[in-house]
Protein backbone atom coordinates (compact mmCIF):
# COMPACT_ATOMS: atom_id res chain seq x y z
CA UNK A 1 0.00 0.00 0.00
CA UNK A 2 1.19 3.26 -0.92
CA UNK A 3 0.31 6.98 0.45
CA UNK A 4 0.69 10.27 -0.66
CA UNK A 5 1.19 13.19 0.97
CA UNK A 6 -2.24 14.00 1.79
CA UNK A 7 -2.83 10.17 3.30
CA UNK A 8 -4.54 9.12 0.44
CA UNK A 9 -4.20 5.49 -0.43
CA UNK A 10 -2.43 5.55 -4.45
CA UNK A 11 -1.54 2.13 -4.39
CA UNK A 12 -2.59 -1.74 -2.96
CA UNK A 13 -0.93 -4.86 -4.02
CA UNK A 14 -2.58 -8.03 -2.61
CA UNK A 15 0.46 -10.34 -1.82
CA UNK A 16 -1.01 -13.38 -1.04
CA UNK A 17 -4.75 -14.54 -1.71
CA UNK A 18 -7.21 -15.57 0.70
CA UNK A 19 -8.85 -18.24 -1.38
CA UNK A 20 -12.02 -16.17 -1.93
CA UNK A 21 -11.43 -13.49 -5.19
CA UNK A 22 -15.16 -11.89 -3.81
CA UNK A 23 -13.42 -11.69 -0.04
CA UNK A 24 -9.72 -10.36 -1.77
CA UNK A 25 -11.97 -7.41 -3.81
CA UNK A 26 -13.51 -6.52 -1.24
CA UNK A 27 -10.54 -5.94 1.25
CA UNK A 28 -9.15 -4.17 -1.81
CA UNK A 29 -11.71 -1.34 -2.66
CA UNK A 30 -12.10 -1.15 1.32
CA UNK A 31 -7.72 -0.45 1.81
CA UNK A 32 -8.04 1.75 -1.49
CA UNK A 33 -10.74 4.32 0.43
CA UNK A 34 -8.40 4.50 3.82
CA UNK A 35 -7.08 7.53 4.64
CA UNK A 36 -4.30 7.22 6.70
CA UNK A 37 -3.25 10.69 9.01
CA UNK A 38 -0.44 13.46 6.48
CA UNK A 39 3.05 13.87 7.56
CA UNK A 40 3.24 15.80 11.04
CA UNK A 41 6.50 17.15 9.84
CA UNK A 42 5.66 18.15 5.91
CA UNK A 43 8.07 15.34 4.75
CA UNK A 44 6.95 14.14 1.16
CA UNK A 45 8.24 12.06 -1.26
CA UNK A 46 8.50 9.12 0.88
CA UNK A 47 7.87 5.46 0.34
CA UNK A 48 6.59 2.98 2.94
CA UNK A 49 5.98 -0.40 2.42
CA UNK A 50 2.98 -1.91 4.84
CA UNK A 51 2.31 -5.40 5.44
CA UNK A 52 -0.51 -7.25 7.29
CA UNK A 53 -2.33 -10.05 7.66
CA UNK A 54 -6.13 -10.55 7.44
CA UNK A 55 -7.17 -13.08 9.29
Amino acid sequence: MDTDSDGNVTNVELVSSSGSNRLDQAHLKTVRGWKLKPSENGKTGVTIATEYVLR
